[in-house]
């Protein structure tokens, strides 16, 4: 989800959200393919409902659905959100898909941190691909990395697994064509501080 495309009205049909509402859902936000609700009677889940987003396929539910896949395949690794419950369901003849997500927060200064970090693994795999030798240890001595890993270890990261897993979805991204979206907004936190990554590609 863009940090510019974060919007105040709906691609949910009014009559959508106001049935959610009468059953306890609260909207908390949406981007251009995706919107949020709380849920009633538990405060640790979040209900998305993803739509076909701007561009009239199914484009994004595929994208969703390799992160998900992602995600469950690597579900020990702590950088990543907890799904449960997908379902598909048609609202005015368009299909949706709702799921359920761990509760998380937004914490500016650490997703300030883990953006700078997947600036970096960006970085990498661009000059990779161009056969420009570089990797993670170009940055040691940048005050801007130093001050990043400072950030993260004090809330108990490991800088190097979180930066393979960004790495990682770098390459996934760019082999499906996706842009790297992972600006401060697309990362969020547990209750601990544990950053996790919550939407890592977009498409253009």
């Amino acid at each position: 989800m863009r940090a510019q495309e974060f919007i105040a009205e709906g691609f949910i049909p009014d009559h959508f959200r106001k049935r959610l509402a009468q059953q306890g859902y609260k909207f908390l936000g949406q981007g251009v393919d995706q919107a949020a609700f709380t849920v009633p009677n538990n405060p640790n889940i979040v209900l998305k409902i993803f739509g076909y987003g701007e561009w009239g396929d199914d484009s994004s539910h595929k994208m969703f659905f390799r992160w998900a896949k992602f995600c469950q395949k690597n579900s020990n690794n702590p950088y990543l959100p907890k799904f449960s419950g997908f379902q598909k369901v048609k609202i005015d003849d368009e299909t949706y898909i709702m799921m359920c997500q761990e509760r998380l927060a937004h914490n500016k200064v650490i997703g300030n941190a883990v953006a700078d970090l997947a600036q970096i693994a960006e970085t990498i795999n661009f000059k990779g691909k161009y056969g420009q030798p570089s990797s993670v240890k170009d940055y040691k001595d940048d005050t801007m990395y130093q001050d990043t890993v400072d950030i993260l270890e004090r809330v108990g990261v490991n800088v190097k697994e979180l930066f393979k897993t960004l790495v990682k979805l770098v390459k996934i991204g760019d082999s499906q064509g996706y842009d790297w979206d992972m600006h401060s907004y697309n990362v969020m936190v547990r209750p601990n501080g544990q950053p996790v990554i919550v939407d890592p590609w977009a498409i253009s």
